[in-house]
């Protein structure tokens, strides 16, 4: 991999952990059954992906409840659930992050 794109890739993980960090700090649950069943909603979604139409890759069906987040609850609730729905497993069972 080039060096631009490890830098990259460095920088995007640095902005979202000082994000999960200052999100986390402020922690505060209003609806913990709630919250609970759409992150396990999110977990479980990140591992399906589909192919839209006239696009060549495909997304991650998380992504849906990711934003639905954004609507239903705070800011620190939104992060763990995007950070924590960054999912992706191959067949074999192996972890596969960055592709």
């Amino acid at each position: 991999m080039k060096i631009r794109a490890r830098l990259y890739i460095a920088t995007i993980l640095t902005i979202g952990a000082t994000c999960l960090a200052y999100g986390v700090g402020a922690w505060n649950c209003a609806d913990p059954l709630h919250y609970a069943a759409q992150l396990l909603t999110a977990l479980i979604a990140s591992g399906l992906k589909v192919k839209l139409p006239g696009i060549l890759s495909t997304m991650s069906v998380s992504y849906v409840f990711v934003v639905l987040s954004m609507m239903e609850f705070s800011y620190p609730e939104t992060i763990v659930v995007a950070c924590l729905a960054i999912k992706a497993v191959k067949a074999d069972g192996k972890l596969q992050i960055l592709q």
